[in-house]
């Protein structure tokens, strides 16, 4: 693993020097490795565990579709940590198919939706994770009132821009939604079941579930405009241990279990963020009162830097990445040419 990471390195910066945007797939064990010049040629061209590096720029994907179970590594959606590379930028949306199980994608910027299946027959995956990316709605199943059946999906230290649709009625279970900055529209989730929600901020319009089931919503920080407006058709909600709006609506009909929840004025929530919407300039962090008057039920903070790993600012994959670089734009009277470049490395 770590040999094939410090290769990822290597061709970030060949990429600089060499102006080069290969789509990389290589081994786990670093020993062998294709490029290709299209997303979709480099997924075709993978065997299934293979790490799949999209470097930084602008990739035009239409519908990504994965059908092996492929590590696929951006370099990263934030535009000041990803700066000594650019984004990884995808325009379109990706579609987890059955026989992607155990496949994770990390680090870019997609403008479309993630969704698991296109039609009745590949909708059933399991085993996977979506972290520190972007992205807009979270489908859990092609069309309405097919269930999803698959088990073990874990969504991580995103930023969401619109709603989660469509699992409906099956047998999906551990479903962990945690550390995620979710702005909401009119709805926060659809028809969502079995699903536990662990320390996200919720930002956006309005707290809203309809047609959902066995949820878990667990030291989370809603900050909506609306406040918490409820659950239409839905039922045995756990609510536990939430930092809300006090100012705003607070009702919760299908809430089974409700504890340890506070609600204070957003003002005093966080460090920064001046108007309670998303920007990668806000301040997210608690203020010490909003510390003091609640905590998560591990006793830590709630909200996205609560558990023992926080979310990561600036939102990078696990890999090295360049943090800036220097290249002269001609060389030296000997030939040489002059570069430089900061390289951060990642606990996690």
């Amino acid at each position: 693993m770590k040999k094939c990471m410090l290769f990822f390195l290597a061709l970030g910066v060949m990429g600089f020097v060499f102006s080069q945007k290969n789509i990389v797939v290589t081994k786990p064990d670093g020993t062998s490795s294709k490029f290709f010049s299209k997303i979709d040629s480099a997924l075709l061209g993978a065997d299934p565990g293979d790490f799949v590096y999209i470097p930084g720029g602008s990739y035009n994907i239409g519908n990504l579709l994965i059908r092996k179970k492929l590590q696929i590594i951006g370099a990263g959606y934030h535009p000041d940590s990803s700066a000594g590379t650019g984004i990884t930028f995808l325009s379109g949306s990706i579609y987890f198919l059955t026989g992607c199980d155990g496949a994770s994608v990390t680090g870019f910027y997609l403008t479309g939706n993630m969704q698991f299946g296109t039609a009745d027959s590949n909708r059933i995956v399991n085993n996977i994770s979506i972290s520190r990316c972007n992205f807009s709605s979270l489908n859990f199943t092609h069309n309405s009132g097919q269930p999803q059946n698959g088990n073990n999906f874990l969504i991580t230290e995103n930023i969401i821009r619109a709603p989660f649709y469509n699992m409906y009625e099956g047998t999906a279970s551990n479903i962990l939604i945690t550390k995620n900055i979710i702005i909401t529209g009119t709805t926060t989730a659809t028809s969502i079941f079995n699903t536990t929600f662990k320390n996200n901020l919720f930002l956006g319009t309005a707290f809203y579930v309809s047609y959902s089931k066995n949820c878990i919503f667990e030291n989370n920080i809603i900050m909506t405009n609306n406040g918490i407006t409820g659950g239409y058709a839905s039922s045995n909600f756990t609510f536990i241990n939430n930092l809300y709006d006090s100012t705003k609506t607070y009702e919760l009909p299908g809430a089974v279990v409700v504890n340890g929840n506070v609600g204070v004025r957003k003002d005093s929530v966080f460090v920064n963020v001046p108007d309670y919407s998303f920007s990668y300039k806000n301040n997210f962090q608690l203020t010490n009162y909003a510390k003091s008057i609640i905590s998560g039920t591990d006793g830590k903070e709630v909200g996205i830097y609560g558990t023992n790993i926080p979310f990561k600012d600036g939102g990078m994959p696990y890999v090295p990445y360049i943090k800036t670089a220097e290249i002269n734009p001609s060389t030296d009277p000997s030939g040489n040419l002059k570069i430089k470049f900061t390289v951060k490395a990642q606990q996690y």
